[in-house]
């Protein structure tokens, strides 16, 4: 009994000494201030994570700040670890604001005032903050008010992702005129990720795909010479063609559709889906990642999945969080500049599970597997037409596939960019123009087949540059760049009588207005072809026609 009270007492006394010795305010502070740049970021890309997919960074760079501050404090007393915690606490939160700085810096007349101007720029800021809070601990109410100010800087984005949790609606596509098809064929439409236009890839990456095209042309397709995307990016392009709209204009902001919106329009919620459902489709989807929702999608009664690898597409996700985090710190440059060693560059590039063979292989989906999914279908529901979407990506980065489509070993797969890859570009495309002509010779020669890119690849040297990509009026930027990623395969083959009407700009909008007219015997009711220029991270966009039309004219002329 006296050894347990004595016991008691000794675990009593030590909390005590913790409670005497430990600045706990001043840690709270610290452990909010490294929260914060992870709850902001969960705000920011609220549609895209979730709370299980941060926590476990969140804890182990509170922890280790904290179990720092402790150890100070224990040794050098409590007003010592008090002012640690806020020198600890700012250096954790000053590591993620390292990319705002940059792009404020690149932005501004600072460019030219400094030569390495943002992170110059970065670290001045948070030394004299370090100098601030160093001074402004002497006084007796900096602790009390700095915790708090830590504590709402973490809290508040937190509230905001709660409110939209609990306020998050599913978008619909909006009713519109029906349209009832004369015909009704099988409709296969192949979204050959990052394929470029012929002219593009062969004046800027020396990638010859005229053979290609012309064998498209052989099997009756209208190939669209000067199609370009409706937008730069899959985020908004694929959306734009399925809900037959852009998804961003002018006036708008760069991403005006949520990322909740653009996933239901992919999974269903789409004017094209409305007028297919109408008709009687029913649908073969084909995606390496569930971000299409093969399975959670409305219409996923009537839908086949041609792959779903759960655990792969897991792996994805979480690299390209681990990314995105590290994107907002210094440690990508110093990954680049060769700084810092390839063990780091691999771990924040991506997991080893997409180093395996049988794991990419098993992932990414060929002709094969498409047809063997139509042939069931046929066989079980008869007469009923097919809309077919498979969506490739072997020629979008990481490159894992060869030009005979097998699996190859590249290193560890970058997944922030890879365009500079040109050889590996070339395999994909190589695996690509394979997979589609195997296609095309093996379904129902009636079969509609449109064959379109979201986009074209950009080169390499530019992709890395925010600026440019944020800002495509900036003067620095090449134009070539602009017409490299804006110049789309778009070829399609529709019954004999719709081919003249097909124009040499067929893509993006109008897509699918021009099949669904084709096949309901109506007038076409298309739309002005424009690009509208909207990055990831952008908040304007830019209408790019214009220009880019004047500069393939100058090109033709020379």
């Amino acid at each position: 009994m006296e050894s347990s009270k004595s016991g008691t007492v000794g675990l009593d006394g030590l909390l005590r000494v913790l409670v005497r010795r430990l600045p706990l305010g001043s840690m709270l502070a610290a452990a909010s201030l490294a929260t914060a740049p992870f709850s902001g970021f969960l705000y920011r890309n609220r549609e895209l994570t979730s709370v299980a997919d941060l926590w476990c960074y969140v804890v182990i760079y509170a922890g280790s700040l904290l179990a720092i501050v402790v150890g100070i404090s224990l040794v050098f007393g409590r007003r010592t670890g008090s002012k640690w915690s806020f020198l600890l606490g700012w250096c954790a939160f000053a590591l993620f604001w390292y990319r705002d700085v940059k792009s404020f810096a690149d932005d501004s007349f600072l460019t030219q005032a400094l030569p390495a101007n943002g992170p110059v720029i970065w670290m001045l800021a948070t030394l004299s903050v370090l100098i601030l809070i160093y001074l402004l601990c002497e006084r007796s109410w900096f602790p009390s008010a700095g915790m708090w100010f830590a504590v709402t800087v973490a809290l508040l984005p937190l509230g905001q992702y709660a409110w939209f949790t609990a306020t998050a609606e599913n978008y619909e596509a909006k009713s519109f005129q029906s349209i009832e098809l004369g015909s009704r064929p099988d409709i296969y439409f192949l979204m050959v990720d990052g394929f470029g236009r012929q002219d593009v890839l062969k004046e800027l990456f020396d990638i010859d795909t005229s053979g290609f095209v012309a064998e498209l042309r052989r099997n009756d397709f209208v190939v669209a010479d000067r199609a370009l995307g409706a937008h730069p990016i899959t985020w908004l392009s694929i959306p734009a063609i399925m809900d037959q709209k852009y998804q961003a204009q002018p006036g708008d902001q760069g991403r005006p559709a949520t990322t909740n919106r653009q996933m239901s329009i992919l999974a269903g919620a789409s004017r094209t889906h409305q007028v297919l459902l109408e008709n009687g489709y029913h649908f073969v989807t084909a995606a390496d990642s569930s971000w299409m929702l093969c399975n959670s999608s409305p219409i996923s009664e009537i839908t086949d999945c041609v792959v779903n690898h759960p655990e792969i597409d897991a792996a994805i996700h979480v690299a390209y969080i681990r990314y995105q985090i590290t994107f907002m710190t210094p440690i990508l440059g110093l990954v680049t500049s060769g700084l810092l060693p390839d063990t780091i560059a691999a771990f924040w590039q991506g997991p080893e599970v997409l180093e395996d063979e049988a794991a990419v292989g098993g992932k990414a989906f060929l002709t094969r597997d498409i047809l063997d999914v139509v042939d069931a279908a046929h066989s079980r529901d008869g007469s009923t037409p097919l809309f077919v979407y498979a969506h490739m990506m072997y020629t979008h980065p990481p490159f894992t596939l060869g030009s005979e489509c097998r699996f190859e070993t590249r290193g560890v797969p970058n997944l922030s960019g890879g365009w500079d890859d040109v050889s590996g570009y070339q395999d994909g495309i190589d695996c690509a123009v394979g997979q589609i002509l195997e296609l095309i010779s093996e379904v129902d020669p009636s079969a509609v087949i449109v064959i379109q890119s979201d986009h074209g690849p950009i080169p390499g040297e530019v992709s890395s540059l925010d600026k440019f990509l944020d800002h495509p009026d900036d003067p620095e930027m090449p134009i070539e760049a602009l017409w490299a990623r804006a110049g789309v395969l778009s070829a399609v083959r529709l019954p004999v009588d719709c081919r003249p009407s097909v124009s040499d700009t067929y893509s993006g909008v109008n897509t699918f207005k021009v099949v669904f007219s084709c096949l309901a015997g109506s007038p076409k009711s298309e739309i002005p072809e424009r690009l509208y220029w909207a990055w990831w991270t952008s908040h304007s966009v830019v209408d790019l026609t214009d220009r880019l039309r004047t500069y393939e004219t100058s090109r033709n002329l020379k």
